[in-house]
């Protein structure tokens, strides 16, 4: 009886070890290239109908490269044309999250629905010499209208 109450108790322990799953978070990524150049696809913003083509490489965490269409260029952020004057400070919001590194993130161009930008002098306690560029994509425009879209779908 012992015996089969340790058993009882310990089984479900080593049930739950043998059973490991592999949370997304926790799985490698994959390496990204645009034009054969290594990105981190996290600070990449990227009009899809200006890829030309991918090609998914399957070998231990994978390789994916897009090549864009001819004309077609990612920007460091802190590049972007936002006015001829250069502030001393620059603030960018993406899609609603602040930017802490600009020049490491890379855009399309053609990827901005929207751009604000909003001087110092025109908020009250702010330093006269500072932007806040506010930009939005129009991936995230378009994944917005999708959340508020009922889908049905027919047999």
């Amino acid at each position: 009886m012992k015996n089969f109450l340790y058993l009882f108790f310990l089984l479900p322990y080593f049930a739950m070890a043998q059973n490991q799953n592999i949370k997304p978070q926790d799985r490698p990524q994959p390496d990204y290239f645009i034009n054969d150049q290594k990105v981190d696809w996290n600070n990449v913003y990227l009009n899809s109908d200006n890829i030309k083509n991918i090609k998914v490489v399957k070998e231990e965490n994978g390789k994916i490269y897009l090549s864009l269409k001819e004309n077609v260029f990612l920007t460091p952020l802190n590049e972007i044309k936002t006015d001829k004057k250069k502030s001393f400070y620059e603030l960018y919001i993406v899609n609603g999250k602040i930017i802490k590194k600009p020049g490491d993130i890379l855009i399309d161009p053609t990827e901005i629905a929207q751009m604000e930008i909003i001087k110092g002098k025109e908020i009250e306690n702010l330093d006269k010499k500072m932007l806040i560029i506010k930009i939005t994509t129009r991936s995230f425009l378009k994944e917005q209208q999708n959340k508020n879209q009922i889908h049905i779908r027919g047999a």
